[in-house]
């Protein structure tokens, strides 16, 4: 009786597991194709670009007020993720907390960086006396 209900439970498995496999599979395919379509879309933008920047390059008037427009569209970005988050009341009622979070991994960040910036320094950038 046990051997029997064994072979039975092999057969369910064998019919149910490749469904599961199958859907697995299909959710990973799609999660792949949006990465690829957003790399792709960036990719583009990056490409065009560049192809414009070659193509302007010996108007140095362009290329200066580059810099400006650079330092604006920042501005405009941090701007507008400061209206994003101000909107969103569960971040808003727990700033406390995120604040303190978010401070404790920049500060992180900034001494990672240094000491990174630093050891490369070291390594590839100071000449021997």
């Amino acid at each position: 009786m046990v051997v029997g209900v064994h072979f039975i439970s092999i057969l369910v498995y064998k019919q149910i597991h490749p469904f599961r496999v199958h859907i697995k599979f299909i959710t990973f395919i799609a999660i792949i194709a949006k990465i690829f379509d957003d790399l792709i879309t960036v990719v583009s933008i990056m490409a065009g670009g560049m192809l414009l920047g070659f193509l302007l390059r010996a108007k140095q008037r362009i290329v200066s007020g580059n810099e400006k427009l650079i330092n604006y569209a920042i501005y405009l970005l941090l701007f507008l993720l400061g209206v994003s988050i101000g909107s969103n009341e569960q971040i808003m009622s727990s700033l406390s907390t995120l604040g303190l979070m978010a401070l404790v991994v920049a500060m992180g960040a900034v001494a990672g960086s240094v000491l990174a910036g630093f050891l490369v320094f070291k390594l590839f950038f100071k000449k021997n006396d």
